[in-house]
């Protein structure tokens, strides 16, 4: 997702609407509007050590916001250096005078200039003053290279090495055939057929500004590998690797770039850079790929780096959509600081906002009170002479069975409504600084109510709240500003609005003269990232509340940058695994009029958690303990089958068939000889079990229970023995063969396939299982049960 720094406006890919509104002919006038330190300046260096001959130069490109020049590029142009003779650098912004010092050991030319016309414009700058100097007579090879990857993570030399065996005049990291076939323009390296003929020089002539960063994407990176090729030369790449073996997961991911797999290139293909868009603009598709799992790759193997790129992380801080830095130089420069609330300071978890109708008519069992409240708003607006309407006018065109809803929905908003992180941390800057603060909001619901909500959300220190409803003046034509402005007398310039709306918060206040700074809904945001494009198609395939509800917290946890990489795994997987299974089992247990649960070790051990924790009234419930190696011990189930015989054979050694050497072939023949010994064991490990069952104290006459994957419904078999008639059922999170032998519910409604029952089984019990190893034996000695697990089997 391409995003730019407007002068305080932080803007996204909208850009031809917004253009007309502020009154910009094209893009490119919002790209001269970028900002940078005022520190920065133009500046040039030249080494006083320049050679005439050069046989392996590189021109890099970069671009800082910051005017700095960051660690990881220090890093990269220190790698570069060591497989190149001489390095140019030429970066499309100004620099901190300061800065300079980082690189003059390494570079014998430097040229910080704003030129807005991206790598491509510092490519051709870097071209043509090598032309100039003469320095690419001699040259046998060009690299052309840029700042949007972190790297190398290996040495250089290892790509050179062979790549100087392979028969090319020109070639990239990377080939790519989204579009047409070509190289990416991240790194290339030209080689002297190429620059004799002087054809690069040519294309590289051509590269002017363009008013949107697609358009030299298509005009520039996607036909110079075509321009070349179609004037004879033979391209090659170090990944030439084909599509076929990401071709599902680019389908699922929305990106067909091999770079939105950065763990995967880097450790299985040596791959030796990675794209600085995996961490900073949501390339999370596979778990695996995660950028925690990136660094604790990177730390293992090349922690100098992993530390670089650490670093820049924290200057950038781009990873939820605005840049921290931004917003903190604009409140500096203000007095007045006004926030926005709905999509600013305060967010729902709702992809829509109509979506909390939805979910209150369900929770409250109010049939058409959606539609219906939806509609009296609409109603409300275009019935009334004012500017905007309050709760208490939509609530009056509504039904009287209606009415009563009001206080609901205001109960579900405040319970509903959180802080944002992002823009609660500039609030609290503004707050450190001392200055003005407004809230500035178009809504209906009332001031009294939305200072509730806010303080409860830690929002407690403002100077005034302006809500529309009560003002009967709105942001969005610009009236609810003018009274801002008639409040406080002061220079438009002094006030700083920040808000998601382009029109209301953006354009409007900027026709006053106030400053604005806009900061993307969050939602917005996670469905922009390639890496969520499965929960987008989640979301649109059935657009319910529910849907709503769960992506929003998936898109709200994103904002969370404090949460570790399993801390991420249980909320985005585990949580919505044991959230949806325990609620079927709320409802099944109604249904079936089930009075005791029974969670089957070890997979019901945070099913138990999870459903004591949500349920208002839990019906009585045990952890227990039923796993297979009891239906040996206890009734010699599972004893015909290969995989268990062993086992089973082994258990009866010492008890009937004392150490002899066992033909398991002749079991048959065994079974027969020490029948009555068998019998009376599994007697007495019946009677062991028996006792485990009676110190539970387990009354229920009605008893189900809880457990994860299976295919041979084992505990259920246990259970549905001992407790004999009050064993009514069981459920599980999927089955993998279907049966009428037993009653049960499944949470995968489908029958699990037989080429995933693996994966299935894997991931369900990964995440859903308890904290202790699996039990070999239960034991009733002296009195007391005694649960015999492998750790403890000599006790």
């Amino acid at each position: 997702m391409f995003k730019k720094i407007i002068g305080n406006v932080r803007f996204f890919l909208k850009p031809k609407e917004f253009c007309k509104k502020i009154g910009l002919k094209s893009r490119a006038n919002i790209v001269d509007l970028v900002t940078f330190p005022e520190e920065a300046r133009k500046y040039i260096y030249v080494s006083s050590d320049i050679k005439q001959k050069y046989k392996r130069i590189a021109i890099f490109a970069s671009f800082s916001f910051d005017g700095t020049i960051p660690d990881y590029v220090i890093y990269y142009l220190s790698e570069l250096k060591k497989v190149c003779d001489g390095i140019v650098f030429f970066a499309d912004n100004p620099v901190i005078l300061s800065e300079i010092e980082k690189i003059k050991h390494l570079v014998i030319y430097a040229q910080f200039e704003r030129h807005n016309e991206y790598d491509f414009g510092s490519y051709k700058r870097g071209y043509m003053w090598l032309k100039q100097k003469g320095m690419l007579d001699q040259c046998e090879e060009l690299l052309v290279c840029n700042d949007s990857c972190y790297g190398p993570v290996y040495p250089l030399s290892n790509v050179f090495d062979q790549m100087d065996v392979r028969c090319c005049d020109f070639w990239g990291m990377i080939q790519n055939d989204d579009v047409n076939y070509h190289l990416q323009s991240w790194f290339y390296v030209f080689r002297k057929s190429v620059l004799k003929s002087g054809l690069l020089g040519d294309f590289l002539k051509q590269v002017k500004h363009q008013d949107d960063f697609w358009d030299y994407v298509f005009k520039y990176e996607f036909q110079l590998t075509k321009f070349l090729i179609d004037k004879g030369f033979c391209a090659d790449a170090y990944m030439g690797l084909g599509l076929k073996r990401f071709e599902s997961a680019y389908q699922k991911s929305g990106n067909r770039n091999i770079t939105v797999f950065p763990l995967t290139l880097i450790k299985d293909y040596k791959l030796p850079f990675i794209k600085v868009k995996c961490f900073s603009c949501g390339f999370k598709h596979y778990l695996e790929e995660q950028p925690l799992n990136v660094l604790g790759f990177l730390k293992r193997i090349n922690p100098e780096l992993n530390n670089c790129i650490i670093r820049d992380l924290a200057r950038r801080d781009v990873l939820n959509g605005i840049c921290e830095r931004d917003i903190d130089l604009q409140i500096q420069k203000h007095d007045i600081i006004s926030f926005d609330i709905f999509d600013t300071l305060l967010i729902r978890p709702y992809v829509k906002p109509t979506d909390l109708f939805w979910h209150l008519e369900k929770i409250y069992n109010i049939p058409g009170f959606a539609e219906a409240r939806i509609a009296a708003e609409l109603y409300a607006r275009e019935k009334t002479s004012k500017k905007d309407v309050t709760l208490d006018e939509i609530y009056e065109v509504l039904l009287p069975k209606y009415q009563k809803a009001k206080a609901k929905e205001l109960k579900m908003e405040e319970k509903s409504l959180r802080i944002n992180p992002l823009i609660f941390k500039a609030y609290q800057k503004a707050v450190r600084q001392k200055k003005t603060i407004l809230i500035v909001s178009d809504m209906y619901l009332p001031s009294s109510f939305l200072i509730k909500v806010l303080k409860r959300n830690g929002v407690n220190v403002f100077d005034r709240i302006y809500v529309s409803c009560e003002y009967n003046k709105t942001k969005a034509d610009g009236s609810l500003f003018e009274q801002v402005l008639t409040d406080f007398s002061v220079n438009p310039r002094n006030i700083l609005h920040i808000g998601d709306n382009e029109h209301s918060d953006v354009y409007m206040p900027r026709r006053y003269d106030i400053d604005s700074f806009c900061v993307s809904k969050y939602i917005d945001l996670f469905f922009a990232w390639y890496g969520n494009a499965k929960y987008k198609n989640f979301y649109e395939q059935k657009s319910d509340f529910m849907r709503s509800y769960l992506v929003s917290l998936m898109a709200q946890n994103q904002l969370n940058t404090e949460m570790s990489y399993w801390q991420q795994v249980g909320y985005n997987l585990a949580g919505p695994l044991g959230l949806g299974y325990v609620q079927l089992i709320l409802k099944e247990v109604k249904l079936n009029d089930i009075d005791t649960l029974l969670f089957v070790s070890r997979d019901g051990y945070l099913l138990q958690k999870v459903y004591n924790k949500i349920c208002e009234k839990p019906v009585a419930n045990t952890y227990i303990y039923a796993p297979r190696i009891l239906n040996l011990k206890l009734f010699g189930d599972y004893a015909n089958q290969p995989e268990y015989l062993r086992a089973y054979m082994d258990m009866l050694k010492g008890v009937c068939l004392k150490n002899e050497n066992v033909d398991c072939k002749k079991m048959d023949d065994f079974i027969h000889m020490y029948n009555d010994e068998i019998v009376d064991w599994h007697k007495k490990n019946k009677k062991d079990y028996i006792s485990y069952i009676k110190s539970l104290n387990i009354s229920g006459k009605n008893i189900a229970s809880v457990d994860m994957t299976t295919g041979a419904y084992t505990s259920q078999k246990i259970l549905q023995r001992i407790f004999d008639d009050r064993y009514k059922m069981s459920f599980y999170s999927a089955c993998f063969r279907k049966t009428q032998e037993f009653k049960h519910v499944s949470y995968l409604k489908k029958e699990i396939l037989p080429d995933v029952q693996e994966c299935i089984i894997n991931i369900m019990e990964l995440l859903i299982t308890a904290p202790e190893p699996p039990v070999v034996d239960i034991k009733n000695k002296n009195l007391c049960i005694r649960i015999l697990m492998p750790m403890m089997r000599n006790v």
